[in-house]
C-alpha cells in the first residue's frame, strides 16, 4: 500500500455526524469476490427481527380480537376494519425488514473493486462520477473522540475515507460508540482497498488543526 499522504497532512479532528443512521453500529462483510460491504451489525439485525415478530403477532391478535368483538356489525364491515388495522400492523414488519437489509436507519456502504466504485444505499449512481471511484481513495482513517447525539456525549469511533481529489478531502462513512471491533474492520477495509490506515483510533488524534474539507456521501 502506498500513498503520498502523511498522517500529519490529514485533518484528524472527529467529525460531527450529520445523518442519524451513521450513529448505529455496522460490521464489514465480503458477500462476494471483489466486494466489501458495511452492513447493519448483529444488534441492528436483531432489532429488525423484533419489529417483524411484533408486527406479525400484532396483526394476528388485532384481526382475531376485532372479528370476535365486533359481532354487532355485518361480517363484511368486520373484515374491512380488521383488514385496515392489519395493514397498519404491517408497517413494523416492513420496518424490521428494512432495518435488517440496510434500507433505513443503517444504510449499507458498498465498495466494489470490480466496477471501481463505492456508494451508500442501493444506488451505485452515475458510473462516470469519478468522485465515487475506489481509485480516488487515498487512505482509510479511523479516529476516536467525543461525539454527541444531541442529548448526551459519549466516547465514539469514526471511520472516514481520505481522497486524492480534492486533495485530503475526507468523506464520513460512519460514527458509532467506541468498539474495538471497528479497528479490526478498518484494517480489513484498508487491506481490501490497498490503501493505508491512518489515525488508528489513537486518542492523540483528537483536537488537531483542521487541514482539509469534509463531506458526507449518500
Amino acid at each position: 500500500m502506498s500513498s503520498d499522504l502523511s498522517p500529519l497532512d490529514v485533518e484528524r479532528s472527529l467529525l460531527s455526524p450529520r445523518k442519524a443512521y451513521s450513529m448505529y453500529p455496522m460490521t464489514l462483510s465480503f458477500p462476494e469476490e471483489g466486494v466489501a460491504m458495511l452492513v447493519p451489525s448483529s444488534f441492528m439485525r436483531r432489532l429488525g427481527l423484533m419489529f417483524m415478530i411484533g408486527g406479525v403477532v400484532g396483526t394476528v391478535l388485532m384481526a382475531g380480537v376485532l372479528l370476535l368483538a365486533l359481532t354487532v356489525f355485518p361480517l363484511e364491515i368486520r373484515l374491512a376494519i380488521a383488514g385496515a388495522l392489519a395493514l397498519l400492523d404491517l408497517l413494523p414488519i416492513w420496518a424490521g425488514w428494512a432495518i435488517r437489509n440496510g434500507r433505513i436507519m443503517v444504510k449499507n456502504v458498498t465498495f466494489d473493486r470490480r466496477s471501481g466504485r463505492y456508494w451508500r444505499g442501493r444506488d451505485a449512481g452515475d458510473p462516470f462520477d469519478t468522485s465515487r471511484s475506489t481509485g480516488n481513495i487515498a487512505a482509510v482513517q479511523l479516529l476516536s473522540g467525543q461525539a454527541s447525539d444531541g442529548e448526551s456525549s459519549f466516547d465514539a469511533m469514526e471511520l472516514n475515507l481520505v481522497l486524492h481529489e480534492p486533495p485530503r478531502e475526507r468523506r464520513h462513512v460512519l460514527t458509532c460508540r467506541a468498539d474495538t471491533r471497528l479497528r479490526v474492520e478498518a484494517e480489513q477495509l484498508a487491506r481490501f482497498l490497498d490503501v493505508p490506515l491512518l489515525g488508528c483510533a489513537d486518542p492523540a488524534s483528537r483536537g488537531q488543526t483542521r487541514m482539509g474539507q469534509t463531506t458526507d456521501f449518500s
